[in-house]
């Protein structure tokens, strides 16, 4: 049976919004800001895991894709635990989607596999991806991080995956 990582003394934090810098080396602050939140709660140690490289994911490829050439721009990422379980929101106001090549790369096939939802908006200006977690345990069925990759060669994708554009 797989232990579970608790820790009383943080267990009130509900969310968490962080504006940080698009650069490699913010990134680690994001994922401190995840283990607070979650820190305190019933959670087995390898979907903290998983929420923890899909939500990389998503400020990497923010971080990677917004801004081009080097230009200088914000990732916003907000946290909230809800009914339905982690919400996480990461927010770019660079060049946005549309302006981007399709998003095929192994990251996005990470945050699709590991989170239950995933949806991508454009937004004015930047983009913007949400994903929702499942933080109970999980079904034998549940893909671990083990299998994307023959997920990816499959084609197989989320079910909910969603994409909009926002004027």
């Amino acid at each position: 049976m797989e232990r579970l990582m608790t820790y009383p003394d943080e267990a009130s934090a509900a969310g968490f919004q962080q504006d940080i810098a698009a650069v490699p080396s913010s990134l680690l602050g994001v994922r401190l800001e995840l283990d607070r939140l979650l820190a305190g709660r019933s959670v087995a140690p390898a979907r903290v895991d998983d929420i923890r490289l899909a939500v990389t994911e998503a400020c990497a490829n923010a971080v990677v894709h917004a801004y081009p050439g080097g230009e200088a721009g914000t990732v916003r990422v907000t946290a909230d635990i809800t009914r339905e379980g982690l919400v996480v929101a990461v927010r770019d106001y660079g060049s946005g989607f549309a302006a981007r090549r399709p998003t095929t790369g192994l990251g996005m096939v990470l945050m699709r596999t590991l989170a239950e939802s995933v949806s991508i908006d454009d937004a004015d200006p930047g983009a913007a991806v949400q994903m929702t977690f499942q933080l109970e345990q999980m079904s034998a069925t549940h893909t671990s991080p083990t299998h994307v990759l023959d997920l990816a060669r499959q084609g197989r994708r989320a079910p909910s995956l969603g994409y909009s554009r926002r004027c």
